[in-house]
């Protein structure tokens, strides 16, 4: 369910009308789902609620409910309301004269409004403006997606309902293939016209746009070969099409292709049979990227996870040769665009070479996160996500599981990007998506770390007891996870009960935590989960920390935890840097450290600001706000001096 809905106040219950029948209600700051025993195995009650839910002011006569439902007048209605009210509550369903009234989407929400409501939205922004209309779109055709509107009911009511529902598909499924179109995102453009030419082999417009864009793509064989399979099954039909010499389709000549690659020298020698660098033009990502190929075609021995090991030794040394010389942020950005030269070059190549491209992305996306390259990944993760995630929902069960793993990934990662651009609730979204696409990976492993991520976002709102609720299902699949996965998870359970002031709980996970840490095997951590020694030393000293912050005396321990950071070797990425040097700010203001605490304060805003991290420069300015103004220390020469750092252009 979208996260953004759990936001309001007034919101009690939510209704899926596509695909599976569900009910939710809330239940204080939790949803519960109402089963069929709670509503009796009641039909007619059902029949009533829904009814009254897709009529447009959720309010109707009791003779149309009664015509409707039965074709007669009927006493059954009064025992199906009072059981609907049973279930829903009284104050929900309120009696008219002479009929009944719901109350209204503040406080019943379906995805069938919602869909609606993101129609009406999008009409408002004709001519279409892409950025705000492609995620509405994309979320109408998920809800779409789910299955057939109300598939257990029938009736006049119900068929014209769903006329409404196909019509708006359609409308949702031309503006998002024109949308993409905009954006440069041929593939997914191509998907959206081949989905409406399949659901109406009559429509003329988008078999011309799916045909053009086969041309394109693939040449005039594989769009002739598309267009013949459709008129055969439009003549099984009765359905007329129009002539192949009517379309005007005109086969493009090569230099007009939108994307042509200029073969140059390899740029890699440890890598095994590298291919080429092959350079683009891809503005989404930067002018003339060069794509390190690094993926071709292995035996079967070879899976992804191998590709991207090897890509992980590959980025421990510069890439260079004779005559060209990349910096190691040059080459991320071109791993990083390795899906996107496949997507937007040609037709989607095949899953085996796809996935290995995107597994590539993923890891070079990871670091660039941890580096300066928060932008660049997002650019990169914007246009190969969507098919990852579509490949993961639809596609051959063959590969649906890694497609599924790859796109969770690709979600957390998302997410951190827009934490750090400052939007909680996208982070929230993100976060859901994952751990929905983690469990169609079936590993126990990547559901571990998307719901470890979902809680990581309530950690970081601030959101301690719904962090504690979404991190329950992580720990019932522990003992089914690495050493590694375990011990990261553990730790934010020790800062859930550090923060919820049960010191001696916290601190015995903390132990179990380290020791899973030190027993981890040579080699486990995972290519998409990073937790290493820098990390066991921030969320130890943080456990410290926030049992400090209730009064405890534990900031001394932490502040020494903190300290070993600056003993590792390995070098630690300047995000989590920043995150360290805010926590140690904290803990030398509760220990009264003017010159510690104002030290610290400004390598991490000089940090989130070479990150471009916007939530790093927030959290940065709150902390500073606590000793700016009636604090002891406002009026120390430290304090003052960082004044600019925190000015309107800084933050």
């Amino acid at each position: 369910m979208e996260l953004d809905r759990f936001s309001s106040a007034q919101l009690r219950i939510q209704v899926w009308l596509f695909g599976a029948f569900q009910v939710w209600k809330r239940e204080g700051i939790d949803w519960r789902e109402v089963s069929r025993k709670e509503w009796h195995y009641d039909r007619a009650a059902r029949k009533v609620f829904v009814r009254l839910l897709v009529t447009r002011g959720r309010r109707l006569a009791r003779s149309i409910l009664e015509d409707d439902l039965w074709g007669e007048s009927s006493q059954r209605i009064y025992t199906a309301v009072n059981r609907l009210r049973s279930v829903i509550g009284k104050d929900m369903l309120k009696s008219l004269d002479g009929g009944y009234a719901l109350a209204g989407q503040e406080q019943i929400w379906t995805d069938l409004d919602a869909v609606r409501d993101i129609m009406r939205q999008v009409r408002r922004r004709e001519p279409l403006i892409v950025e705000e209309v492609v995620p509405l779109l994309e979320e109408a055709q998920e809800i779409l997606g789910r299955g057939e509107l109300l598939g257990e009911e029938d009736g006049t009511w119900v068929h014209a309902l769903r006329a409404e529902v196909e019509n708006m598909k359609r409308q949702s499924g031309r503006w998002l293939a024109q949308a993409y179109m905009q954006q440069g995102k041929w593939w997914q453009a191509r998907e959206q016209y081949r989905m409406l030419v399949e659901g109406d082999p009559g429509d003329e417009e988008s078999l011309r746009e799916w045909l053009r864009l086969l041309m394109e793509e693939g040449g005039e064989r594989e769009a002739r070969k598309c267009y013949q399979r459709i008129a055969r099954r439009a003549e099984e039909e009765g359905i007329k099409i129009v002539p192949w010499k009517q379309l005007g389709l005109v086969e493009q000549s090569d230099h007009m292709l939108r994307c042509k690659y200029a073969l140059a020298v390899p740029i890699s020698r440890s890598l095994a049979n590298p291919t080429a660098v092959a350079v683009a033009e891809l503005p989404t990502v930067g002018s003339h990227v060069c794509l390190a190929l690094v993926v071709q075609r292995a035996g079967d021995e070879e899976s992804w996870t191998g590709v991207r090991q090897r890509l992980q030794e590959e980025l421990e040394m510069p890439l260079s040769n004779s005559q060209h010389h990349l910096s190691r942020r040059q080459a991320l950005a071109a791993i990083a665009a390795l899906p996107l030269a496949a997507l937007t070059s040609r037709a989607l190549p095949p899953a085996e070479e796809f996935l290995p491209l995107c597994a590539a992305a993923n890891a070079a996306c990871n670091h660039l996160m941890n580096s300066d390259g928060l932008d660049k990944a997002h650019a990169a993760l914007s246009c190969y996500l969507p098919v990852l995630e579509q490949l993961a929902y639809t596609g051959s069960s063959s590969y649906r599981p890694a497609a599924a793993r790859l796109a969770a990934e690709g979600k957390r990662m998302a997410g951190c990007i827009e934490t750090h651009r400052g939007d909680s609730q996208a982070k929230l979204r993100l976060s859901l998506e994952a751990v929905r696409l983690a469990a169609l990976s079936g590993d126990p492993g990547v559901q571990v770390m998307a719901l470890r991520d979902l809680a990581l976002a309530y950690y970081y709102g601030g959101q301690i007891e719904q962090m504690r609720v979404h991190l329950q299902p992580a720990l019932a699949l522990l003992d089914r996870a690495t050493p590694l996965l375990r011990s990261g998870t553990l730790f934010l359970q020790a800062a859930v009960e550090a923060r919820l002031g049960q010191p001696q709980t916290a601190l015995r996970l903390v132990g179990q935590a380290q020791d899973l840490f030190s027993r981890k095997a040579d080699g486990e951590p995972l290519p998409d989960f990073r937790f290493e020694e820098d990390n066991v030393i921030m969320w130890t000293g943080r456990v410290h920390l926030h049992l400090a912050e209730r009064g405890r005396p534990y900031t001394s321990q932490a502040r020494k935890v903190f300290e070993q950071s600056s003993r590792v070797k390995a070098v630690i990425p300047p995000r989590l840097l920043a995150e360290i040097n805010l926590d140690m700010a904290r803990t030398a203001l509760i220990q009264q450290d003017l010159y510690a605490f104002s030290a610290f304060l400004e390598e991490s805003i000089h940090l989130a600001n070479r990150l471009g991290s916007v939530s790093l420069r927030r959290e940065a300015r709150a902390i500073y706000q606590q000793v700016r103004t009636g604090h002891p220390w406002s009026a120390e020469r430290p304090i003052k001096e960082m004044k600019d750092l925190f000015t309107t252009r800084n933050i």
